[in-house]
């Protein structure tokens, strides 16, 4: 039988009430009743239809009404996935590393959190944002380098012994890069792929073994949109993030089986001073990005948390035109080549207006 006239408030839907079978009000069929869903959809309908202004609210009514029927909401997820589990995060001392040390504390009761980077000082901080978040979660610090790759199984080893296992593993440590390929030496590209690619690596294959016996664990490997394609003058940078991107692959179609996730994150720009930490290459000078325009980090990191709850294998939080340059780039490579040459040539004229105040000061000095 079909649906009466739509006659619905924002506040309920009256097909949807506790009116006796005997009422004379008409109502949905009967595995409709009391539907989140259904309400839900009757909502946004009538909101689509009768107020175009609360469209977007209509949107998010459905949505909702949806996850309570096909699943949980992101907040449970979380709170479900993480509950009781040792979770080291790497990169942690800052930016989106500490965005989602705070993030866990504030939405899910981990046993026990690793937080690791070089700067002992400002782990020590986050540490302690984390314990007044949540004083019920164990906090270790276990201060590391990631360019010394030889050192981090060793590291690996401490964390493990801290709270007895490690059960995830965010590879959220990195370094950027700014600089043309031609004017970069290979010890800053070796740099760059240690720091980025090999370390977080090392630190996979010393947890690994432990994972395999005991059936469980998950790595999360923090990569970029530049792992799809390569920016002019990121050469190291693509260069380590398509290794990152390809090794987990890999790594995923091997482990699935023993119980073992691996989720792949590749954001576009972020909101943190990682252009202004990046390594250069020499001699040049090289704008400096667009992280500044990028998402704030505390934003990013519960949508991250609930792709990693869901054990989602990728995620790929990052704007509609680097989304478009990854689709380009297995469907219609001559475009996006095209495209990223007019880029180059953009920032070449860019650097050469930036040198030139400073060859005019140079040519002053030898005048005077």
């Amino acid at each position: 039988m079909a649906c009466a006239p739509l006659s619905v408030r924002l506040s309920g839907c009256k097909y949807l009430s506790s009116a006796p079978a005997t009422s004379t009000r008409q109502s949905c069929p009967t595995h409709f009743q009391r539907s989140s869903f259904c309400c839900a959809a009757i909502i946004a309908t009538h909101c689509a239809l009768h107020q175009p202004h609360n469209r977007r609210k209509a949107k998010k009514t459905l949505l909702t009404g949806m996850g309570a029927v096909f699943g949980r909401s992101d907040v449970e997820e979380i709170q479900t996935y993480f509950r009781g589990k040792i979770i080291w995060v790497t990169g942690a001392s800052g930016g989106f590393g500490e965005a989602l040390c705070v993030a866990l504390c504030q939405s899910s009761q981990p046993e026990a959190l690793l937080i690791s980077a070089r700067r002992n000082e400002e782990l020590q901080r986050v540490r302690s944002k984390c314990i007044e978040l949540s004083p019920s979660v164990k906090v270790g610090v276990v201060p590391m380098d990631l360019e010394d790759t030889s050192s981090l199984p060793g590291v690996a080893k401490t964390a493990k012994a801290l709270f007895g296992r490690v059960d995830i593993l965010v590879n959220n440590g990195g370094v950027g890069f700014r600089g043309l390929g031609q004017e970069t030496s290979i010890d800053v590209d070796q740099r760059v792929m240690n720091i980025d690619f090999f370390g977080g690596v090392a630190l996979v294959k010393a947890l690994l073994p432990d994972w395999l016996d005991r059936q469980t664990g998950h790595v999360v490997q923090v990569s970029s949109v530049q792992g799809f394609f390569g920016l002019p003058g990121r050469t190291a940078y693509a260069a380590a993030k398509h290794a990152a991107v390809g090794f987990y692959d890999s790594l995923r179609a091997e482990v699935a089986e023993n119980g073992v996730s691996v989720t792949t994150v590749c954001p576009g720009y972020i909101a943190t001073g990682h252009s202004q930490n990046a390594l250069r290459g020499e001699g040049v000078k090289y704008p400096e990005g667009h992280t500044s325009k990028g998402v704030r980090p505390e934003l990013l990191a519960p949508k991250v948390l609930a792709a990693v709850a869901r054990r989602k294998p990728e995620l790929v939080p990052a704007a509609l035109d680097a989304r478009l340059a990854r689709v380009l780039r297995t469907c219609c490579p001559s475009l996006l080549f095209w495209i990223m040459k007019r880029r180059a040539r953009k920032e070449a004229r860019e650097r050469s207006a930036a040198t030139e105040p400073d060859n005019a000061a140079i040519e002053s000095k030898k005048l005077s």
